[in-house]
């Protein structure tokens, strides 16, 4: 990704509807909660922000606290870091996979 942000480009294509979704993957945490807050102030319209682990996660949200300012609401949706088969034994683990 260059030096520079390009806030403008991705502004202009959220506001056409050309991107409902914007990839910024390796742009620093702090500039992404910089720049998603002041996209979000531009758009006028809530944003989600997905983060690869929970730490990451935390720490964006953070970071759009800190941005936003406390009147915008920033929620963290954590993953549930639970096996869906916790709970079966082997046997009962292949079967429900047929």
């Amino acid at each position: 990704m260059s030096a520079v942000f390009p806030v403008e480009e991705v502004l202009a294509r959220l506001r056409a509807g050309a991107a409902p979704a914007v990839d910024v993957s390796g742009v620093d945490a702090e500039l992404l909660a910089y720049v998603t807050v002041a996209l979000q102030a531009r758009l006028g319209r809530p944003f989600v922000v997905v983060a690869p682990e929970n730490s990451d996660a935390r720490r964006i949200a953070a970071d759009l606290t800190f941005f936003a300012g406390e009147a915008t609401r920033v929620v963290l949706l954590p993953t549930v870091e639970a096996s869906p088969y916790g709970d079966l034994s082997p046997d009962q683990i292949g079967r429900a996979h047929v």
